[in-house]
């Protein structure tokens, strides 16, 4: 009944002023019908009640600050005001449309016709252990000053000394040399994070220059996601110290009456269909009791959270268009849009990620999913941490008593990803989500107000760090986009005394960067590839 109680408690978190609403009495009548009519008895539903007082208890509505639809989700539609959000549209359209800068926009066509809009792209120009130069001894006193560097430095010729570099950095790295592909090329490429530091007061500032913004000609875009930035420093703090202090289950599942004789799982090359149906009829008969739900008990959380002020941070920035066409029938269909939102290299050590929706037009509604996906090993059993708040340590997927009649309860096929969803979170213009990098937010449910019209979504992605480690950042990569340097070396007095039509055709000649891209979709199945790892590293890490 666990998912049923989650269900609950997501439904009440996205009514709004629900933290006011909790001490009437006609509400919390309402609140106790919806959990009788889910199937919940009285404990269950008073559990989840409990539950809620505590969460009500960490927000922080005086600065905008909300738990979102499930734990370690934190949102707020006050910090990134009207005013900044004008600028990132204004300044984001402006970047956009620069000649120089189309090369390194993408476009990607997903789902139910979506077209979604990479403006700043984190998978182009990545570290590449193949080709990247590094440059250890740059001066930087600002994001312009890398400018001096382009075509410096020198590129590590072994995984050793990608290994050496790594550990001077306080850091580890996994190196896989070879053939390249959606499994494999996680361990040779990693996206470049910044080096943004926090001050006294919480104001963030980048050190070194954001990956694919140029820090001359786009400095004032610089100034706007450095307020952006600043403003959800607050929402990663309180996310933090949720992912330190994890809640655990609200009930737990007694499986020791089909663990036991369940058919053993052969090697992945190995499984027959006589095992495929010996594994189903154990499913399907076997029978999983729940134990009592019991007394919400307070979690350890501290009262103040974590203090990213005077931190140094590693942050990733990405920005996204997401652009729904009209809907061709007069049902007000919801459209599904495929979010840009999947960081699990291992290599990164992404932690955590904040989405701005600065923009919307002709939405609405809107709705932000969060799933829990599953680490497979053979079967897609959940790679347990003992502290982890979804599973007891038995590695079952029946502890969220999954539904996924499409993969047959058995999880043969990888490519149905076996995953739980974990709720809906309400976003509009102004929005800040705020959630831990171990789910994936990968759809946005949207409708249109008027369906004969397109609608357009915009964002402004920061990707968090873990920052307890030290990755392979902007302060010792030389910029490494092709129009960057150039503009460089073609300023020098040199190329001024060759003819115009010389100078365009040499740059015409010039390979392009195309090598340091990785297409979204590639990316996804590195990601998916890469899961379990992962979810050790950040639960162990932390």
């Amino acid at each position: 009944m666990d998912t049923h109680m989650l269900a609950l408690s997501t439904r009440i978190r996205n009514q709004p002023n629900w933290t006011k609403d909790r001490i009437l009495p006609e509400k919390r009548r309402l609140w106790h019908k919806w959990g009788k009519g889910s199937g919940l008895c009285n404990d269950e539903v008073a559990f989840v009640l409990d539950e809620l007082e505590y969460y009500a208890g960490i927000c922080k509505p005086e600065h905008g600050m909300e738990v979102g639809c499930f734990d370690m989700i934190w949102t707020s539609d006050i910090l990134v005001d009207k005013e900044l959000c004008n600028k990132l549209a204004g300044q984001f359209e402006a970047f956009k449309q620069r000649r120089d800068n189309r090369k390194y926009v993408r476009w990607h066509c997903c789902w139910q016709d979506v077209t979604t809009l990479c403006v700043v792209c984190p998978s182009s120009n990545m570290l590449d252990f193949n080709r990247t130069r590094i440059h250890e001894d740059m001066q930087l006193r600002s994001p312009e000053d890398a400018l001096k560097y382009v075509g410096c430095g020198k590129r590590p010729e072994s995984t050793k000394e990608w290994e050496k570099l790594y550990a001077r950095q306080g850091s580890s790295v996994s190196i896989s040399w070879g053939f390249m592909n959606a499994l494999s090329s996680w361990r040779t490429q990693s996206v470049l994070p910044s080096e943004v530091y926090v001050d006294a007061a919480g104001n963030a500032r980048f050190m070194t220059y954001i990956n694919n913004i140029h820090p001359i000609k786009h400095k004032q875009l610089y100034t706007t996601i450095e307020r952006a930035l600043t403003a959800v420093i607050p929402l990663f703090e309180e996310l933090l110290t949720d992912m330190v202090y994890p809640l655990r289950l609200r009930i737990f599942e007694d499986i020791s009456n089909g663990i036991d004789v369940r058919p053993r799982v052969p090697e992945i090359n190995k499984i027959s269909d006589t095992f495929i149906k010996k594994y189903s009829e154990w499913y399907h008969k076997t029978k999983f009791v729940p134990l009592p739900s019991g007394k919400f008990t307070m979690p350890k959380r501290p009262s103040y959270p974590f203090s990213l002020r005077r931190q140094r941070l590693q942050v990733v920035v990405g920005s996204t268009e997401y652009i729904v066409p009209p809907t061709r029938s007069n049902t007000g269909d919801v459209a599904i849009i495929a979010l840009n939102y999947t960081f699990k290299v291992p290599n990164e050590r992404i932690i955590a990620a904040a989405a701005c929706y600065y923009k919307m037009e002709n939405i609405s509604s809107a709705k932000q999913g969060v799933s829990l996906h599953y680490c497979e090993d053979t079967w897609g059993h959940y790679h347990d941490h003992e502290n982890d708040m979804f599973s007891d340590g038995q590695g079952d997927e029946h502890l969220l008593d999954l539904q996924n009649d499409t993969a047959d309860r058995t999880f043969i096929d990888t490519s149905l990803a076996p995953s739980c969803s974990l709720g809906k979170q309400n976003i509009k213009e102004g929005t800040c989500l705020c959630f831990s990098a171990l789910y994936d937010s990968n759809q946005l449910e949207v409708e249109l107000v008027d369906l004969a019209k397109q609608g357009i979504i915009k964002d402004l992605a920061f990707y968090l760090v873990d920052p307890s480690v030290r990755r392979i950042s902007t302060e010792i990569v030389p910029p490494q986009q092709t129009n960057w340097w150039m503009d460089e070396i073609f300023s020098l007095p040199f190329f001024q005394k060759i003819p115009w039509l010389i100078v365009e055709r040499i740059k015409y000649y010039i390979s392009n960067d195309d090598g340091f891209y990785v297409d979204r979709l590639v990316r996804d199945s590195i990601c998916t590839d890469s899961d379990g790892e992962y979810e050790a590293i950040i639960c162990g890490g932390l």
